[in-house]
């Protein structure tokens, strides 16, 4: 937001209507707890994204960030209602699933709140797969302090399931903060993984560079770099798929103008590599000549 601008509230007709979702799903009315769930949630940063021909980064951030912080506080006993009223038996059908899936928005929100955490950090530690990964979302999304801990315990539990692994990594890749970059490009060395393996790979760098805007598209071009580096290495080792995490900087022009320097120079970078794939390099000249 500009300074001097007013805060972006959310209607109150928006805060009503969550508030009457949750209130049916407390009554015990037969009600659809999938669906619920997914109504809680705002529109994703792309879909946002996408009604504009340059995407305002920092705007849209801003204005999810608040959105998000505001939903929290106004319906904070709802949701932590929510969490004592419903319990994860830990079974394979659809109802217990959609359980899992109502709990998992609450806790999303909940995060955000100071002295709201105790039931979340401890589903992280000791809650079934699902509800684990989804405690460890809202708190890694919340920059919560014990997210690291929370993280390498959840590795440590599941290290020998890899498809469980794979989501893991995809936790990492939505860090926030000062930090999360640096903490984001030193899992490259991490023992579980490789860049041989391309499933890991996209695991990593697919939510970094699709999902989590504020850290990839910050004006220091940090995370263009990172994207690009990483681009060099899987050029020669797995082109194809280079082809498919290209994507985001194939967008360049959508962005402000020092954005697009940023994300153009990356481009540039790949078309000047003596041995650039055929794979990257249709679609980087594409990219560079419309």
């Amino acid at each position: 937001m500009v300074k001097g601008e007013a805060k972006p509230e959310l209607p109150k007709a928006v805060l009503d209507t969550m508030s009457e979702l949750l209130n049916g799903v407390l009554s015990g009315s037969e009600v659809d707890l999938a669906l619920i769930a997914e109504l809680l949630y705002l529109p994703s940063f792309e879909t946002l994204s996408s009604s504009h021909s340059e995407i305002p980064v920092d705007a849209l951030n801003a204005i999810i960030t608040a959105f998000e912080a505001e939903i929290a506080t106004h319906l904070q006993q709802h949701l932590q209602a929510v969490l004592v009223h419903f319990n994860d038996d830990k079974q394979q059908n659809a109802h217990s699933a959609a359980v899992r899936a109502l709990l998992g928005a609450c806790m999303y929100y909940l995060a955000r709140i100071d002295g709201a955490t105790d039931y979340i950090a401890e589903q992280a530690n000791t809650g079934s797969m699902t509800l684990s990964l989804a405690a460890l979302k809202a708190l890694v999304l919340a920059e919560h302090e014990q997210q690291n801990t929370l993280l390498a315990a959840f590795a440590t539990r599941w290290a020998n399931d890899v498809l469980v692994l794979d989501k893991w990594f995809n936790l990492q890749a939505l860090k926030r903060g000062e930090h999360a970059l640096v903490e984001i490009n030193a899992l490259f060395e991490h023992p579980h993984f490789s860049w041989q393996n391309p499933n890991r790979v996209r695991a990593l760098l697919g939510p970094l560079t699709m999902s989590n805007p504020s850290v990839f598209h910050h004006k220091d071009g940090r995370g263009y770099e990172l994207l690009g580096d990483a681009l060099v290495k899987l050029n020669e080792i797995n082109p194809q798929n280079a082809s498919r995490l290209i994507t985001p900087l194939l967008a360049w022009r959508r962005y402000d103008s020092g954005r697009q320097q940023l994300m153009r120079a990356q481009l540039q970078r790949l078309m000047t590599l003596p041995k650039l794939s055929k794979d990257l390099y249709e679609k980087v000249e594409k990219a560079l000549g419309e």
